[in-house]
Order: C-alpha cells, then structure tokens, then sequence
C-alpha cells in the first residue's frame, strides 16, 4: 500500500496545492521549479504506478525491455498534460 501513498503525494503536491505554495516553500528559481514540477507531475506518477503494477504480479516488468514504451508513455503524459493545463508555463513567467 505504500507505493499508492506516494502516488496520493505526488498528484496533491503536481495537480491540487497551488503553485505558488511549493515555490516559494522551495525557493526555486524558475528553470529548476519547472524541472521539479515535471517531475512531481509526471516522472513520480509513472514510475510509482510501474512499481505497483510489478510488485503485484499484474505484469512483470523488465525496465531493460520495456524503456522505449515507458519513454513513450511519458512524453506522451507529459504532452498532454501541459496541453490541458497551462500552471507549468505560468509557473516559469512568474518566476
């Protein structure tokens, strides 16, 4: 159950708190801050759900063979998310 935790943590602190709480709480300057919120937003998400997935049995996943899908599935996650929701870019004009 604790990968679902972390997962819980990642979308409150990517897609719930407000921006302007973690930057200034982080004291970010707007290059890192946006790396960081992709990161949260996106990386986390997808590896804790890939973590998850394996250790339940559901799917064994090998990370040498599956890297391009994996890859793939993030980008894609990442294209559009930023599509639908512009905080990242408002994040870095007022930085």
């Amino acid at each position: 159950m604790m990968p679902l935790g972390g997962l819980g943590m990642v979308v409150l602190a990517g897609f719930v708190l407000k921006s302007d709480t973690f930057r200034d709480e982080l004291g970010l300057a707007p290059l890192p801050y946006a790396l960081w919120l992709t990161m949260v937003r996106y990386v986390s998400p997808l590896g804790i759900v890939v973590i998850f997935v394996d250790a339940l049995g559901v799917y064994q996943v090998s990370f040498a063979a599956h890297w391009p899908w994996l890859l793939a599935i993030l980008v894609a996650m990442v294209a559009l998310g930023e599509t639908l929701s512009p905080r990242l870019r408002s994040a870095l004009r007022t930085g």
